[in-house]
């Protein structure tokens, strides 16, 4: 059994890891926006921020996957 779950946890690690580094650029990128960027770049940056943390994940992952 531990034959067919040594595949999906390497998948499951790497998918982690690169979820883990763009995550974390996007994360970097959009507060730089938000402390340095111009007023529109600013404020685009807040929306994104505003939005993303005012829906649940639930419905995000639905819109994503639909």
């Amino acid at each position: 059994m531990l034959q067919f779950l040594l595949p999906g946890l390497g998948v499951t690690v790497s998918v982690t890891l690169i979820a883990l580094g763009l995550g974390g650029c996007i994360g970097a990128m959009m507060a730089v926006f938000r402390v340095y960027g111009n007023p529109v770049v600013k404020g685009l940056a807040v929306s994104y921020s505003v939005m993303v943390r005012a829906v649940p994940v639930v419905v995000i992952i639905f819109i994503l996957f639909l």
